[in-house]
């Protein structure tokens, strides 16, 4: 039920210590200082959640640029992504419900994403050989080149933003948010 939902996730709220922890800084954080905020973040899950938030918006600001010099958007390339990637693996097309499963962020309308890029001509439908109720989602040529033109600039914008990290810092960067994406899977699963 909601009620023990919502006992669930007092019982997990964290005790007056990060309060306090949050007390004790006497400057603002750079974060704090960067959204202009004249107190600091009261818990530290806080600051880390809008800083990962933040963060994600700055990295993600300049790929929406590099995809819409292709007639792209942010949210059009991720199945575009998945869609050439399976051809190249398996040979075949890919269903809409693999497409979805597979999305980095989730949406809601996985079939309304590939119906827009039906339209721009980057991908189309097929239907399966072995099953001819399945519908098969495949790359059209002019997909293919799009990914290809993007791939190069991908890789550097990736390096340029990220190159003020050593490699070391990169690992352990990916191990942390490995470990921030099951805490809230395990979260979800208790819900």
């Amino acid at each position: 039920s909601q009620e023990s939902s919502i006992r669930r996730r007092m019982r997990m709220m964290p005790t007056n210590k990060s309060k306090q922890q949050a007390q004790t800084r006497h400057a603002l954080s750079p974060l704090a200082q960067e959204l202009g905020k004249r107190d600091p973040f009261e818990l530290m899950e806080e600051e880390v959640f809008v800083g990962l938030v933040r963060t994600c918006d700055l990295l993600t600001y300049s790929f929406g640029k590099l995809f819409d010099e292709v007639g792209l958007t942010k949210s059009l390339y991720n199945p575009l992504r998945i869609i050439a990637g399976e051809e190249q693996t398996s040979g075949k097309g890919v269903t809409v419900g693999t497409i979805a499963s597979r999305m980095v962020c989730r949406q809601p309308d996985t079939t309304r994403l590939v119906d827009q890029l039906i339209a721009l001509k980057f991908v189309k439908r097929t239907t399966c050989e072995v099953d001819a109720r399945r519908r098969l989602v495949c790359t059209t040529s002019k997909g293919k080149n799009v990914l290809q033109k993007l791939k190069a600039p991908l890789f550097d914008l990736h390096r340029c933003q990220l190159a003020g990290l050593r490699h070391v810092d990169l690992v352990a960067l990916c191990s942390l948010l490995d470990a921030v994406r099951k805490s809230v899977r395990d979260s979800e699963i208790n819900d």
